[in-house]
């Protein structure tokens, strides 16, 4: 039986994005406001499919220029998808040439591997996780190859050991993030991200190999997406739906691994979210999302999730053992000054600021 959320029946959006899943609702939208709908797809990144539900008559009752509208819309979208793919090979062929071993996350490699046209799946930077060990000497490299990285780390030591990536510019202006964790916080603390890398598979755009993570490692990943994204965009939630309902990975080795690194909590959450924004049928995977039970340390640390910032960070220390917090909250509470002249900060705003926020997220 399809159980329709109050998300699903108030946001056309959904209906539009979870049209084209198998066993989703096709009933043909009532007519709205046509650029409200156009500036929601946009800033979502999901004209691919949108596009593909219209083509489908989602969009029948609307005035006759919408469908050619998205068309624009989404032309425009896939120029910047080809660049971004561009810097996606460049950059993954810079980093071989020097002996680094990067893996390909998040849309680049599942619009390739989880859809069955890549331009379903927008994209509009690139995410590459390294290995520990790899993770400043490809900064190095980029550096030296003219990217520039404009928010320096809180403390240098503080982020080889705690961080999640760290974000370049090219001079294209597209965004290069090198990661060497899924995602900040109590989970990503848990999480050895470099174990997924042991699972990986490959693809080739313009004839470059690109290693990105296996199927379950990435239904991991865009779960993570899904629950703990401060900003979340409903494609994240698509990405769930479509790895488990049209790639068909193997969803339950994605929750033995879950429970092996201790963030079944988060994947449960993730996967339950996709199930509530678009409306889907029922599925033993969203089942086992509804019947797992966070413990509450768990609890704790997802509410801290969609606050993002100092909330999410600080929720790290629910991770480690007493006698390692200082060592990891002494560089939130006083980075460097470099940090903070890029936020645009001083050291008592820095300060008023984190304490404010500390208190508004209780």
């Amino acid at each position: 039986m399809t159980t329709v959320t109050r998300d699903r029946l108030h946001d056309p959006l959904a209906c539009l994005v979870a049209w084209t899943l198998p066993g989703a609702t096709r009933a043909p939208l009532p007519p709205g406001d046509a650029n409200l709908l156009l500036g929601r797809v946009a800033e979502q990144r999901v004209s691919g499919v949108v596009l593909d539900a219209a083509i489908d008559g989602a969009l029948e009752k609307w005035p006759s220029d919408t469908v050619e509208q998205l068309r624009t819309l989404h032309l425009g979208a896939l120029r910047t998808c080809v660049s971004v793919e561009a810097a996606a090979v460049e950059t993954v062929s810079l980093l071989d040439q020097a002996g680094l071993t990067p893996v390909v996350l998040k849309g680049c490699a599942t619009a390739h591997l989880d859809y069955p046209d890549p331009a379903q799946r927008i994209v509009v930077d690139v995410d590459l996780l390294l290995p520990d060990d790899q993770f400043i000497p490809a900064q190095t490299l980029l550096r030296a190859t003219g990217h520039v990285r404009r928010i320096p780390p809180e403390r240098p030591r503080w982020e080889r050991q705690y961080g999640k990536a760290a974000t370049f510019n090219r001079s294209d202006g597209i965004e290069v993030d090198l990661h060497r964790s899924l995602l900040e916080g109590y989970f990503g603390l848990l999480l050895d991200a470099h174990k997924l890398v042991r699972d990986t598979e490959v693809y080739e755009v313009a004839g470059q190999a690109l290693r990105a993570l296996d199927g379950p490692g990435r239904l991991l990943h865009a779960a993570f997406h899904t629950a703990g994204s401060g900003h979340f965009r409903i494609s994240s939630a698509r990405d769930v739906a479509q790895m488990i309902l049209v790639s068909e990975i193997d969803w339950s080795e994605c929750i033995r691994r879950a429970e092996r690194f201790g963030v079944a909590a988060l994947l449960a959450a993730g996967i339950r979210r996709a199930w509530e924004v678009l409306s889907l049928p029922d599925h033993p995977a969203a089942e086992w999302s509804r019947n797992r039970r966070p413990t509450p340390t768990e609890r704790q640390a997802l509410a801290s999730l969609g606050h993002g910032g100092e909330r999410l960070r600080l929720s790290g220390v629910l991770a480690l053992p007493w006698w390692r917090w200082p060592s990891f909250l002494w560089p939130l509470a006083l980075p460097t000054r470099e940090h903070l002249k890029s936020r645009g900060r001083t050291y008592p705003e820095h300060m008023r600021i984190t304490l404010r926020r500390l208190r508004s997220s209780r």
